[in-house]
């Protein structure tokens, strides 16, 4: 059984990335100073039974910012990045020096889609490796990243291997620090994510995201940890070094199964620590992880509001998804002067 362990949400000041070197130098910067923080915390622990710090979480584009990707002002495909890949090799050796799991997001290239980039949340294991990847849902016409449902065929041609759609999408890592899955920034508004990776197996999510200090967030983060049973670790950003004003930073959190908010920062660079006990959770949730279903009375997923596959090979394009988005009745048309 896991032992208990110490999870650390690292709130970084963000840096504007315009290419793939700036991504490395944002990764390299943060990943220099992992050893010394895991040591001091550590330290601070060791005699109060808290456990080893075994997880170590980064908020969405930490390493890259996402304002100027949203007005224009830098292609995705510039800062996408091979994961794993040379951008990101700073916090697999991190990992390995610190004897940690560390979870991260990046945008990201793939080879298969050489005009798409994707949002990927994914983790390095304390052996360096790749033990985790998942490309997030959609985008919200802000940052084109390219969905697992926007080219669904494809993507399941080629990630699937004999899996369920909710496997491919939604996968969970076994490890020895307990099943771990992720869901990322406004995924959490869409309940079926944390349900999905849930039965799929998962027992601590951790949401990478970059967003200000909603009101009613926490208690979105709250209600999927109580009603999935699992331990919700969210890491948000620290301020923007270059739109401080415009910034989307602070209210970094550690969630027990119960919905207890184990630790919260509203500091805008900082850390942010809990401890998780993946024995206690076992014990809790008893044989079944979600509660029985009717699925012959819940219907409304058959009724899917963004169809599938709306992307071919081309580069996704602002103005043309937008009057898609319209027709599609998702979004309401912008009347022009």
């Amino acid at each position: 059984m896991p032992q208990p362990y110490q999870v650390i949400c690292v709130q970084p000041a963000i840096h504007t990335a315009r290419n793939r070197k700036d991504v490395k130098a944002n990764v390299q910067r943060i990943a220099n100073v992992l050893e010394e923080m895991v040591f001091l915390q550590h330290r601070r622990q060791e005699t109060r039974g808290m456990g080893k710090v075994r997880l170590i979480a980064f908020p969405e584009y930490g390493f890259s910012d996402w304002r100027k990707l949203a007005r224009g002002l830098v292609n995705g495909l510039d800062i996408a990045v091979e994961i794993p890949g040379p951008e990101v090799e700073p916090l697999a050796i991190a990992a390995k020096q610190c004897g940690t799991y560390i979870a991260a997001q990046a945008l990201e290239i793939l080879p298969q889609f050489p005009k798409h980039y994707m949002n990927t949340a994914f983790i390095f294991g304390p052996d360096g490796d790749l033990v985790y990847k998942r490309h997030k849902l959609r985008h919200g016409l802000l940052t084109l990243y390219t969905s697992p449902n926007d080219i669904l065929d494809r993507y399941m041609a080629e990630f699937s291997n004999g899996r369920s759609v909710g496997e491919t999408v939604f996968p969970v890592a076994d490890t020895d620090i307990g099943r771990l899955g992720m869901c990322v920034c406004h995924e959490v508004r869409t309940p079926e994510v944390a349900r999905q990776l849930t039965s799929n197996g998962a027992e601590v999510i951790i949401r990478p995201t970059i967003e200000p200090d909603l009101a009613g967030r926490d208690m979105l983060d709250r209600a999927r940890a109580i009603e999935n049973k699992v331990y919700w670790v969210v890491s948000n950003a620290g301020h923007s070094v270059e739109d401080r004003t415009t910034g989307d930073s602070g209210s970094s959190r550690i969630i027990g199964f119960r919905g207890e908010v184990i630790a919260e920062s509203h500091v805008s660079d900082s850390t942010t620590w809990g401890t998780i006990d993946v024995d206690r959770l076992r014990a809790s949730r008893g044989p079944s992880r979600l509660p029985l279903y009717a699925p012959a009375v819940f219907d409304y997923h058959q009724r899917p509001s963004l169809p599938p596959n709306m992307l071919g090979d081309e580069q996704p394009d602002r103005a043309k998804l937008e009057a898609e988005y319209v027709r599609l009745g998702l979004i309401p048309a912008v009347a022009s002067n």
